[in-house]
């Protein structure tokens, strides 16, 4: 059995204290801190992303600026052709959405009346419950679309802040990424000589769980889009390219996501062909089905460590403090904070060379 100093569960436990008051601290002071932490911590994300091609261009330019400036612009040019291809098919998807909601809210209406037919003949209790359980899914999806749809096209103030950020989030990748390397090396410098294995180990480890399940997540993600993209057009629904973009972005949250992703599909199928319901459910279930059991377990394996548990903890107090970014990544900061723990814990870790440190 390990021996844990005290002093190192005291630095545990104190630790873990401050971590709940910055996560209060953050919870109460969330519009002004998100409005500057979200873009740089999305600039250090995709800086990172994009280091790995810029190392491997750099051996065969052998000048680091100017693959940064090579990668960099490939990933511009990339971004603005898929935006050009995909958004105007994107704007009317969602125009058409929103325009045929009073139909949908018909087709609604009658399947309310005709389960609260079939309720009442069961017993008169269910007639009322049936309606209002519809009556307020109804109302979900109303306000939901709506409220993107407007999101998107009003608030002046609000889409001049952020095409700002839009405009110096890619400015402030660039000169992350261009200085990344000499980060590191100035990291490497100040760290005590003696505990350079354990950093080094620890390092690999955070590394592992939050930027390989970011990484992870943007492959599974595109293969959801695709997938599901393709079976909609088996299927002939409406608003496909919105439908598989929402359900591999809602993937993203692990248990629930699948399920918010599949709600607008059954209401859009629903209002064009009844008879497509089951058919998008089938689609769904299978698609999830293989994402669940081939792809993800190939991709991530078992990178961060936690019990289901501690999944569900971690995604309530992360969709509490930091809404729908908090649910995304919940688990791999939860996995950070395990590993963290882990290692002040005193738990046994194999040493590394120092050429290995960052």
């Amino acid at each position: 059995m390990i021996k844990i100093s005290s002093q190192k569960w005291i630095l545990a436990i104190l630790s873990f204290i401050l971590g709940v008051v910055t996560l209060l601290w953050w919870h109460y002071n969330s519009q002004t801190i998100n409005g500057v932490l979200y873009p740089l911590l999305f600039s250090f994300i995709c800086a990172y992303l994009l280091n790995q091609p810029v190392k491997r261009l750099e051996h065969r330019v052998g000048n680091r600026n100017n693959a940064v400036i090579i990668v960099f612009s490939l990933t511009i040019v990339t971004i603005l052709l898929v935006l050009f291809i995909t958004l105007p098919v994107l704007i009317n998807d969602l125009t058409r959405m929103v325009t045929g909601l009073p139909h949908q809210m018909q087709e609604f209406q009658v399947a309310i009346d005709k389960i609260n037919q079939l309720a009442s003949k069961i017993s008169p209790e269910y007639s009322n419950l049936s309606h209002t359980i519809l009556q307020k899914a109804t109302e979900y999806w109303q306000t939901l679309v709506w409220d993107i749809f407007i999101k998107l096209t009003s608030d002046f103030e609000n889409l001049l802040k952020k095409l700002t950020i839009i405009i110096y989030v890619p400015i402030l990748i660039f000169f992350i990424l261009k200085d990344f390397e000499k980060l590191k090396k100035a990291i490497k410098i100040n760290l005590p000589r003696s505990k350079t294995a354990k950093i080094s180990y620890l390092k690999r480890r955070l590394n592992t769980i939050f930027f390989g399940w970011i990484k992870g997540q943007i492959i599974i993600c595109s293969i959801i889009v695709v997938l599901i993209y393709l079976g909609l057009i088996f299927i002939g629904l409406e608003q496909k390219l919105f439908l598989a973009l929402f359900s591999g972005f809602t993937n993203l949250i692990p248990y629930f996501g699948p399920i918010i992703g599949l709600l607008p599909a059954v209401a859009t199928a629903f209002s064009q062909d009844s008879s497509m319901v089951f058919k998008v459910i089938l689609l769904y279930t299978l698609t999830q089905q293989i994402e669940s059991n081939i792809i993800s377990p190939k991709i991530f394996g078992d990178r961060v460590g936690l019990s289901p548990a501690w999944i569900l903890i971690a995604l309530i107090v992360g969709g509490k403090v930091g809404g729908i970014l908090g649910l995304i990544l919940a688990v791999p900061l939860a996995g950070i904070i395990k590993a963290v723990l882990e290692y002040f814990g005193g738990r046994k870790i194999r040493y590394i060379s120092e050429e290995e440190l960052l």
